[in-house]
């Protein structure tokens, strides 16, 4: 599979996430990273923890930080997607 050119998708902050939306992040997720070490070192290798693992990953972020979203602007489908959090910061509370 050949990837987009740069005029093909488009780049957004999602303020509010849908839950098919996180379902569509998660699985896109899990199929781009669900092999990586880090994963499997997190997950203990279980591959059925590698959803809920991203699944944290994006909730947290759509609660205390910021995530964006890369659309194939042909198909709106999701292809790619960012999670940020500000220095110090991995929820609302600052970290001690």
């Amino acid at each position: 599979m050949s990837s987009p050119a740069p005029s093909d998708f488009s780049i957004h902050l999602v303020k509010e996430l849908t839950d098919a939306q996180i379902d569509e992040a998660v699985a896109l997720s899990v199929r781009s990273f669900g092999q990586a070490f880090v994963v499997k070192a997190i997950t203990g290798g279980n591959k059925d923890l590698s959803g809920l693992f991203f699944r944290s990953i994006i909730a947290a972020g759509a609660d205390s930080g910021a995530v964006y979203f890369a659309n194939d602007k042909l198909t709106g489908g999701i292809i790619g997607v960012g999670v940020w959090f500000g220095p110090g910061h991995i929820t609302d509370h600052p970290l001690p």
